[in-house]
């Protein structure tokens, strides 16, 4: 335990005591450091052992995890302001909680897990019981993932949209992840499935043209449609000539030709003489 974590449990201490309202107001149990949230201040608390404090954590369903008791802080401490010692990590990994947190009982192992993507950090060293190969001075995990690990998977991956708009000081990894890494991440390629052959069917011969009422045949027996002039007349042209129903025409009168006058005269009354009369 650190001079800074000695101070800042004496000052909680003397807080505690202090505030006479404080032994009335809901305590919450953390597990070692986390965020202070926003309404106290901010920043980092750096107790490594367990304490209360009168306020709920900060996403607690996302950033943190319940263990004996309390909320333990899985998420990146540089985030949120932390200056202490830090660990560069690639990926998920597991966490020994028993191992991170002072006075909890080490013969009780707390496996738990980190679902960060990419590069990022924690306070603490990884387990000598996990798998870890360091690369580029960021652990990587080359173990194997338990059941429990994807049965959360879906819960815990909402961490990602916490840090995802965060702007700061990141590990920065310039070398290739060790030949064991497996990033769960990054969806693999889908494996190709065969297909089963397709049977090849030679086309059928043409067959002979088959005439329809009203349509005649062009050429090598494709069907055309009718031509239609004036009339209502229709034609197809081509080898089979069709001509639609005829129409009679009809005669005028007898005595009566178009653009002529009638021959008939009209009478006219009585026809006046000319002469003289006797007397």
């Amino acid at each position: 335990m650190n001079l800074r974590t000695i101070i800042g449990a004496l000052a909680l201490i003397g807080f505690v005591l202090a505030s006479p309202k404080s032994a009335e107001a809901k305590q919450h149990r953390y597990l070692g450091q986390h965020p202070v949230v926003a309404q106290h201040g901010g920043g980092f608390c750096h107790i490594e052992f367990p304490h209360v404090h009168a306020y709920a954590p900060h996403k607690a369903k996302i950033l943190y995890r319940r263990h004996h008791h309390g909320y333990y802080f899985v998420g990146d401490p540089v985030a949120h302001g932390y200056e202490g010692d830090r660990h560069a990590y690639h990926g998920a990994h597991p966490i020994h909680v028993n191992e991170v947190v002072v006075s909890v009982n080490v013969e009780t192992p707390t496996v738990d897990w980190c679902y960060i993507k990419g590069p990022h950090y924690h306070a603490h060293p990884p387990s000598a019981q996990a798998t870890f190969e360091v690369k580029g001075d960021v652990h990587w995990y080359v173990g194997t993932y338990p059941p429990e690990f994807e049965k959360r998977r879906k819960a815990a991956v909402q961490i990602n949209t916490v840090y995802a708009p965060m702007v700061y000081h990141r590990p920065t990894v310039v070398v290739k992840p060790p030949s064991a890494y497996v990033d769960v991440f990054i969806a693999a390629p889908p494996v190709p499935v065969p297909m089963a052959p397709v049977p090849v069917v030679a086309p059928l011969p043409p067959g002979p043209p088959v005439p329809v009422p009203g349509v005649g045949f062009v050429g090598g027996g494709i069907l055309a449609p009718p031509r239609v002039h004036g009339h209502g007349h229709a034609h197809v042209h081509g080898h089979g000539h069709f001509k639609g129903p005829k129409h009679h025409k009809h005669k005028g009168h007898r005595g009566y030709k178009k653009g002529h006058k009638s021959k008939h005269k009209h009478k006219r009354g009585p026809k006046k003489h000319k002469g003289k009369h006797k007397r």
